[in-house]
């Protein structure tokens, strides 16, 4: 499966300090173990940077604009968890989802949460991945 970043996102994915990426709902959803294809640049001239094995999925909620308080974001194992009175799958306190926001390439958690804005994504996917090989490798 074919995962594409922005240019500012691709340096981190090449040395594997990004390893993780929100998505929004494809008809085929990721799953673990699935082949990555990490590609960079154009959508219609993508270069590859590399290929990694998928190593854990989660849906994801976010609920938006970001107004610093608990309950921002929702992470489950299955779509059908995602559901608003389940307050355990919460991602907690600020500094959980600070490192989920810097995980993800992101200097602070409110930058991330613009972004999830800007590009519209509040519900989905939360893909995470193994160390990378290089094309050309």
């Amino acid at each position: 499966m074919q995962m594409g970043f922005e240019a500012r996102f691709a340096p981190m994915v090449e040395d594997g300090s990004k390893r993780q990426s929100f998505r929004a709902w494809r008809r085929r959803p990721f799953r673990v173990g699935d082949t990555l294809q990490l590609r960079k640049g154009p959508r219609t001239a993508p270069e590859l940077i590399g290929t990694a094995t998928v190593e854990e999925v989660l849906a994801f909620r976010v609920w938006l604009p970001y107004q610093e308080r608990e309950g921002q974001l929702l992470l489950a194992d299955e779509p059908t968890d995602l559901s608003m009175g389940d307050t355990q799958r919460y991602v907690q306190t600020f500094d959980q989802l600070e490192a989920i926001a810097q995980a993800d390439g992101f200097d602070h958690v409110c930058m991330f949460f613009s972004y999830l804005e800007r590009v519209a994504l509040t519900e989905g996917q939360l893909v995470k991945w193994g160390d990378l090989t290089h094309a050309g490798a």
